[in-house]
């Protein structure tokens, strides 16, 4: 479960309240020193949930529909695939390292202000509109 900060962070990332949800899976790559590492959440959400965030967010927030952009999904993929830890807990369970989410949409959010540092300290979140899914996958470096 998310931490109170951590969640007014992704709150004010995508005006979506997930304090008290409990992810449906979880896998953590081990922090490094400075707490460096890779989380890969799923969250299920309740109907009532998507549709206030289908309403209220895609418009405002910064929200493309799905397939995710070539160049984003390939730096994503090589860090996600690098991390063995991360690599082998998916492996184990039925999950990507990027979800194949066909009808829904994405969010790419660059904690850096020069955008061509896509593989440093990004979040992307995936709403997979047919199972009411949320994918949240963060890379601290």
């Amino acid at each position: 479960m998310l931490n109170y900060f951590n969640n007014i962070i992704i709150y004010k990332e995508t005006h979506i309240n997930l304090y008290n949800k409990k992810p449906i899976f979880k896998a953590e790559s081990s922090p490094s020193f400075h707490g460096d590492g890779i989380d890969y959440y799923v969250y299920q959400l309740k109907k009532e949930d998507f549709d206030f965030i289908l309403s209220d967010n895609i418009n405002n927030y910064k929200w493309n529909r799905l397939p995710i952009n070539k160049e984003i999904y390939s730096i994503i993929d090589k860090q996600l695939t690098h991390d063995i830890e991360l690599a082998n807990s998916l492996k184990n369970s039925s999950y990507s390292p990027i979800p194949n989410v066909k009808n829904g949409y994405y969010l790419f959010v660059n904690k850096n202000s020069n955008e061509k540092d896509y593989y440093f300290n990004f979040k992307l979140y995936i709403l997979d509109v047919e199972n009411f899914l949320l994918y949240l996958i963060k890379y601290d470096s």
